[in-house]
């Protein structure tokens, strides 16, 4: 082979890098192509692998979803109020469910101040009588003629009654000229009277003094003019001539001036609190006796809410009221038969107490629910025993004072609140529980009773531990039961006390001990009324004279004797 020069050399070296260099290139260029046909396969893949996918996606997924509008501020906040509502209520629910009931606060279980109707009295017609009256007459105004024209007797106090008709009515009717601001002291609810003399009747008439500041000032100023003043009057009491003198004279505490020997005058008495005018010398000595025996009569009468036979008003239960004046009457099985009798009979027991005396009456009964219902009729008698929280004893309490109220009863002598025992004679009609969960039931009660009956709570310290009737036989221990219930539940206007000796007191009676009475109370509260239990049992009949049995509760303090 021919040897190549230098210039032959290199142009064979230069050919032989160019072919590798286009080999190289080729070879980069298939390794390219290579690796493009590998990206579209693995697109091609991952796109079939997509498409598996979106087919083993769940139908709704699928579904082009429509455009949500946005809800406006107030919508949010109308929805998030709604959301709170309702999880307020949810845990509401579940605390009143599984939380504690009995040491709810009274006030979440009273109705709120707004709903609640305000007992307020109705203002009877018949004003309280200020005088003992032999007899009431209650006629219309035009009738006063006919009264003084009949014969009532020799001395007779004849109270007249005009329904509505006050002393500026009767002024008004007799066109009797008083003084500025005279009528203005004294009481318009005001007592008219006829006193009966031997040949003719004579008016008067009692009213309580409002204000005393220059009453007798007035009244010696007017006496001048007071015979014209009162002349239409006198008219028709047959006052036919000029008073026999012309000036007043005094006599026992009031004074008078004479029309005619046949008593007939002007007599008029700042007697006490009260101002009496009467047209007679006698009628006005008769009526300041009997205003004087109206305040021993009717304080006494006051002491007092006695029993009676019978389910109707008879004469004799009449007469029974006009002379002793009760200031309640109590009322067992046997005078209750029915809802309309019932209510007949305390309606026709507060028209006689308002006729005989002005005064309206407590009319009691034993209403505690269970083994003691003495209305059998009424809806509500729920057993103390089965009472279990303070919500159910509150609407107990509601639902029984309303029902009373609408019977003519004013006082239930509920709840009891003695501690008990199994073996006790009071446990059946007993609450069953500790002292602190009495006393909180009891006044629950009481507050649902409040709204339309006065509560009496009996009977304190309480008959725990005896198992007879202590009604028949005088129960006597060493100390007294715990009494912190009672604390409870001073809600109530009244407290009933046992008849019980505690011997750590004194030896005699609850209620007929003084120590006992101060010990209540000092306990408890001075202003609430202390009612005796029943003193006609014969475990006190048994034991001490009629004497003791009616003085030892006054002197201990006791305020109703029942």
């Amino acid at each position: 082979m021919p040897k190549m020069n230098e210039d032959e050399k290199k142009e064979l070296l230069k050919r032989t890098e160019v072919r590798t260099m286009q080999k190289d290139i080729a070879q980069l260029r298939e390794q390219e192509a290579q690796k493009e046909k590998q990206r579209i396969a693995n697109i091609e893949k991952n796109k079939a692998q997509e498409v598996l996918q979106e087919d083993k996606k769940p139908l709704e997924d699928l579904i082009p979803k429509a455009s949500v509008k946005r809800p406006s501020p107030f919508e949010k906040i109308f929805i998030r109020a709604i959301i709170a509502i309702i999880l307020f209520l949810i845990i509401g629910f579940v605390f009143w469910y599984f939380g504690p009931r009995n040491r709810q606060p009274f006030e979440e279980i009273l109705p709120p101040e707004e709903q609640k109707e305000e007992n307020i009295p109705e203002k009877t017609t018949i004003p309280l009588s200020l005088i003992i009256a032999d007899q009431t007459e209650e006629i219309d105004q035009e009738q006063l003629a006919e009264l003084l024209s009949k014969d009532w007797g020799e001395n007779k106090l004849i109270r007249v009654v005009i329904k509505d008709f006050d002393l500026k009515d009767f002024f008004e009717s007799f066109d009797i000229n008083s003084p500025d601001k005279f009528l203005e002291k004294l009481d318009l609810d005001f007592t008219l009277f006829i006193h009966s003399l031997n040949k003719a009747n004579r008016l008067g008439f009692i009213a309580k003094i409002q204000e005393q500041e220059n009453l007798d000032e007035i009244l010696r100023n007017w006496e001048p003019n007071m015979e014209q003043s009162f002349l239409p009057l006198f008219e028709i009491l047959g006052k036919k001539e000029p008073a026999l003198v012309d000036h007043f004279k005094n006599a026992n505490g009031f004074r008078f001036q004479t029309f005619s020997l046949e008593d007939l005058g002007i007599c008029y008495s700042l007697f006490s609190d009260y101002f009496i005018f009467t047209s007679s010398f006698n009628g006005m000595v008769r009526t300041m006796e009997s205003r004087e025996d109206l305040n021993i009569k009717n304080k006494v009468g006051q002491l007092f809410m006695i029993g009676f036979e019978g389910k109707e008003m008879t004469p004799q239960l009449e007469n029974t009221i006009d002379s002793l004046r009760p200031g309640g009457v109590l009322l067992l099985s046997e005078n209750i038969e029915s809802e309309e009798q019932l209510k007949k009979l305390t309606s026709d027991l507060q028209k006689t107490s308002l006729k005989h005396t002005g005064l309206p009456l407590l009319i009691a009964v034993d209403q505690e629910g269970g083994p003691i219902c003495r209305i059998n009729f009424a809806e509500e008698k729920t057993s103390q025993s089965d009472i279990e929280n303070i919500e159910q004893a509150y609407q107990v309490g509601l639902i029984r004072g309303q029902e009373l109220k609408e019977l003519g009863i004013n006082v239930n002598l509920s709840p009891l609140l003695d501690m008990s025992q199994t073996e006790d004679f009071l446990f059946d009609r007993s609450f069953q529980k500790d002292a602190l969960n009495i006393g909180e039931m009891a006044k629950a009660l009481i507050l649902g009773q409040k709204e339309s009956v006065f509560s009496c709570i009996k009977h304190f310290p309480g008959y725990y531990q005896i198992t007879f009737n202590p009604e028949d036989q005088l129960a006597d221990q060493a100390i007294a039961p715990e009494f912190s219930q009672f604390q409870e539940a001073l809600e109530a206007e009244m407290i009933m006390t046992s008849n019980m000796i505690y011997r750590e007191i004194d030896s005699l009676p609850f209620t007929f001990s003084s120590s006992a009475i101060q010990l209540l109370k000092n306990s408890l509260n001075n202003d609430i009324l202390i009612v005796s239990d029943d003193l006609a049992q014969n475990s006190l009949l048994d034991n001490f004279s009629l004497k003791e049995i009616l003085t030892l509760p006054i002197k201990a303090g006791v305020d109703i004797l029942i």
